[in-house]
């Protein structure tokens, strides 16, 4: 059945208010007691000289690896894997990665021993502290890996790496993950890990991409100029979508992406990435898929997911921004804010932190009322005052000092016109 625009658009601001993605700051600490990040019997002040020496050889293979590294010495790096076909594959994968990748630093530092996981090959795991920054980066980047070793069979050889793994609690490195294909152009990369998208899908998202980049900088003049380079991962599956942000799957069900800093930290210098839930962003039209791709790459741009914004703030202006020119009349694209105002009236405060978290039965309504209060500020102060308000906050002042410096008016003010605009709306809509 054909749908007309308005049909389509009253589509779009449904799907919009229930999968458009959110902003992320997670942290990066593995859980405790978690098996494959639990000390083995030789960590601690009592090793015994088999712990030791499992150690020191652990110690050698990562120190030979990153100086491998450091010194542009391919054969040398896939030299320090374990001497087995896999474990050179992965090895020359991962230099693959890092080159594509553009890592300008990068360093493993040996933390502490661990249990293999079960069914594993290795002779012992280590927990190590990965260390990378990338061309256009403020800081690096820090997050934990498990690292697989196979002991020398011959004395004064070092161990062998089977394999780089995930740390539990902690985001997966993408070069870890070999990522297939990297597309770079004007500050923007689109990075496929491997089975991801088609080659033709990949270029379509692109091109989405920099139109999104594109919308951001028109609302929020000089946010893409800042030297914070863009990027999207596309992964294959939602379990690869799971490791790059240290997840389990199932904590995004149904959320099509996610923007986040890249070693789940909270510093305002973190490098930041969009990443994208496969198994809902594939399902989007090639319009919903957009209006998504200029909410997350808002978050990204203006660098909110370094944590500290309301997130009423946040994702109300993200919406702002990606549904700007879209077309949708407020009654269409704030629908699940409007039914329960016709019901019960609107509600007395703005929504709260517990209202945008995942699964919560209310978060389209959450996302619709955010969205309502930049509107709101639009219609009544004009479009530079909405981009005004948000600079303000994101630089560190209170709302309500915020709003007075921007509106003259304070956040009690606010909320009285934004109850009136939802009533007003919601008997229009009757």
């Amino acid at each position: 059945m054909s749908r007309g625009p308005r049909a389509a658009a009253c589509a779009l601001a449904a799907l919009v208010a229930l999968i458009a993605g959110i902003v992320l700051v997670a942290g990066t600490g593995a859980p405790p007691g978690s098996a494959t990040d639990r000390p083995d019997a030789s960590d601690g002040p009592h090793r015994t000289a088999s712990g030791v020496s499992r150690e020191v050889s652990a110690r050698a293979a990562l120190a030979s690896l990153v100086t491998a590294w450091a010194d542009g010495d391919r054969a040398r790096f896939v030299d320090s894997a374990a001497d087995t076909a896999p474990a050179a594959a992965r090895a020359a994968a991962t230099w693959r990665g890092l080159t594509r990748l553009d890592v300008q630093r990068w360093n493993l530092r040996y933390v502490r021993a661990a249990v293999p996981a079960p069914g594993s090959l290795a002779d012992s795991t280590a927990v190590v502290e990965a260390t990378w920054s990338q061309r256009g980066w403020q800081a690096p980047a820090t997050a934990r890996v498990t690292v697989d070793l196979a002991q020398p069979r011959t004395a004064g050889e070092g161990a062998g790496v089977l394999a780089v793994r995930g740390a539990p609690g902690s985001p997966m490195p993408l070069w870890a993950l070999h990522s297939r294909s990297v597309h770079m152009e004007n500050g923007r990369a689109v990075v496929v890990l491997p089975g991801g998208a088609s080659e033709q899908r990949v270029g379509s998202l692109a091109r989405q991409v920099t139109r999104a980049r594109a919308q951001v900088n028109a609302v929020v003049p000089g946010s893409g100029t800042s030297g914070r380079p863009l990027v999207v991962v596309a992964p294959r599956s939602t379990a690869q979508f799971a490791r790059v942000l240290g997840q389990s799957p199932d904590t995004y069900a149904g959320i099509a992406a996610v923007t986040t800093t890249v070693d789940g930290s909270s510093r305002a210098t973190a490098p930041v990435h969009v990443v994208l839930n496969p198994d809902v962003f594939a399902g989007l039209s090639p319009v919903a898929a957009q209006v998504v791709l200029t909410h997350e790459v808002t978050h990204a741009m203006t660098n909110a997911a370094a944590g500290g914004l309301p997130l009423w703030v946040a994702e109300g202006f993200a919406d702002h921004v990606a549904l700007r020119d879209s077309g949708v009349p407020a009654r269409l694209a704030a629908s699940q804010a409007l039914a329960p105002t016709r019901r019960h009236g609107p509600p007395r405060t703005l929504p709260s932190p517990e209202a945008f978290a995942v699964g919560s039965p209310g978060l389209g309504r959450a996302y619709e009322q955010a969205w309502l209060v930049f509107r709101l500020l639009d219609h009544r102060y004009g479009e530079k005052v909405p981009v005004a308000f948000y600079r303000a906050v994101l630089g560190g002042r209170p709302v309500d000092e915020a709003l007075r410096a921007t509106t003259g008016a304070g956040l009690g003010d606010l909320i009285a016109r934004w109850r009136a605009q939802l009533t007003r709306l919601a008997r229009a809509d009757g």
